[in-house]
């Protein structure tokens, strides 16, 4: 989902008292491990590697005030550590999940930049636009364990990691079980129309998380 905010807006925003920027890899998730599918290995593009050095080079350049981190279901999946597998919904995937967490906070501290962590938003795969529905995870009990496991992870690190409930807001329970279906035609990627809508419901996030951050430093 990222990777179209990025793409429906051509990587950047300018508005409502913001200034942003995007890096997003499609296909890519914050583990590197292997996932698995049924019993067969699926390692991530190659590319994917290059996504820790393409944060740091935003964080360089463009040194936010305030990082927001939008996961997608692309998290919601075993995978394969050291020759382990770790289950989905199990207290070592969540360890795991936390790691990475950590890792990518690690990006972030050189400009000792706070993170907004986004709840992961429902998905429900339809084709459109000619094309077949999108092949992703979609149990709402799995994304729900996610979402758990951002919300304690966000309790545990309080003075520089906020979570935000993105799925209220893009799957808000009186627009039915899809939530917004014009923001994302296929029920999973952001159209022009849903990345513009983000972009300005984050705005005001960001603002008051910059503000959050620097009564904590005073």
């Amino acid at each position: 989902m990222a990777y179209s905010l990025s793409a429906a807006r051509v990587g950047a925003y300018t508005g409502s008292g913001i200034r942003g920027t995007t890096v997003a890899s499609l296909g890519c998730t914050l583990s590197q491990h292997p996932v698995l599918v049924g019993n067969k290995t699926k390692p991530q593009p190659s590319y994917c590697r290059d996504f820790e050095d393409a944060v740091r080079s935003a964080v360089s350049s463009f040194q936010p005030d305030v990082a927001v981190l939008m996961a997608g279901t692309s998290e919601l999946s075993d995978r394969r550590v050291k020759g382990q597998r770790l289950r989905l919904g199990t207290a070592e995937r969540e360890r795991d999940l936390d790691s990475e967490l950590d890792r990518f906070r690690g990006l972030l501290r050189v400009g000792h930049v706070p993170l907004v962590l986004l709840t992961v938003p429902c998905v429900h795969p339809i084709a459109a636009n000619g094309l077949p529905a999108p092949d992703v995870a979609s149990d709402p009990g799995q994304v729900a364990w996610l979402n758990q496991v951002w919300m304690r992870y966000a309790q545990r690190h309080a003075d520089s990691v906020r979570l935000v409930d993105y799925e209220s807001f893009l799957c808000p329970s009186a627009a039915g079980p899809a939530g917004r279906i014009a923001w994302r035609p296929d029920g999973v990627s952001l159209g022009s129309e849903g990345a513009l809508a983000t972009w300005r419901w984050l705005a005001p996030v960001a603002v008051a998380t910059v503000g959050n951050a620097a009564s904590h430093r005073a």
